[in-house]
């Protein structure tokens, strides 16, 4: 039945994604944005918490300027997620670039798997598009299973549209190394910034000016058992509706490192990222709630 009413969404998301971008964008300024931020007032405390515990020398008008761009930036993301359901390939190419991604294509000819780490920053989801680039290369995309069923399907049949593959979260460490068991080394991307203190396997880093901030280390553990290289998809907004992804490699060799240093080389990097346009990430995410 899930999948039914999935495919009824997508087929109607279909048809709305026929409307042009820059018209929903309107739609989104005039009606969808105010009504998240000033009537229904979507996570509005956790936002401005967020803000003001990670920006502490900023100013309120600052402060309410960034929590502005964020939800413009959340309701494009919204509308962009829509309108990938119909997006054409042409398109896709054009709003999202990639910068380094060659490369990977010679780790996975010399026998290598690649664990691509990404984050919630911008609109995370056309990070799927790079398939469309590298159509012959075997793409996992890993994702944390929603509470709402259908929704989940419906995400999931969006973000196979250009040949990635999603795979839980819950079975992803077993998909990898199925994946090494045969003679086509593959991708793993996956968005490792959200809460990670319910993982016993976590570590404590500082992100942001704040200790204790809980990273899931997973992508480490696996790199270190597997000798899989381990890099970092730096994504920046070039304008509205397009983005420019940099691969950043954090290891070729994870096993010679300290343990923990992956996980901080990731968290540096998002920090990076975060810092060069603040507003561009999700504060609406409780990522500090055992602090709250």
């Amino acid at each position: 039945m899930k999948k039914f009413i999935a495919g009824i969404l997508f087929g109607i998301g279909k048809v709305i994604a026929l409307i042009p971008l820059p018209v929903m964008y309107v739609f989104s300024d005039i009606f969808i944005c105010p009504l998240l931020h000033y009537v229904i007032r979507y996570r509005l405390k956790v936002v401005r918490s967020n803000l003001k515990r990670c920006f502490p020398n900023k100013s309120q008008k600052q402060l309410r300027a960034m929590e502005n761009c964020f939800y413009r930036q959340f309701c494009d993301n919204i509308q962009e997620m829509v309108h990938m359901i119909g997006m054409s390939r042409r398109e896709a190419t054009e709003r999202a670039k990639f910068e380094g991604y060659a490369v990977i294509s010679e780790y996975l000819k010399s026998g290598r798997n690649v664990l691509l780490y990404a984050s919630h920053y911008t609109n995370w989801e056309f990070q799927t598009f790079f398939n469309i680039l590298y159509p012959d290369q075997l793409v996992y995309s890993v994702y944390h299973p929603l509470s709402n069923a259908v929704i989940d399907e419906l995400m999931k049949k969006v973000r196979s549209r250009y040949g990635a593959v999603p795979v839980s979260k819950k079975v992803m460490t077993r998909t990898f190394y199925e994946a090494g068991h045969t003679s086509r080394c593959a991708v793993f991307g996956m968005v490792a910034d959200q809460y990670a203190a319910h993982d016993r396997n976590c570590c404590l880093l500082t992100l942001l000016g704040q200790e204790n901030t809980h990273f899931i280390n997973g992508v480490e553990r696996l790199a270190r058992r597997t000798n899989a290289v381990v890099i970092y998809s730096d994504v920046e907004r070039v304008s509205r509706g397009h983005y420019k992804s940099t691969l950043r490699i954090v290891t070729e060799d994870a096993v010679s490192l300290p343990e923990g240093e992956v996980t901080a080389r990731y968290a540096k990097m998002l920090e990076e990222t975060i810092l060069r346009a603040p507003q561009y990430w999700l504060w609406s995410h409780r990522r500090w709630r055992e602090n709250d």
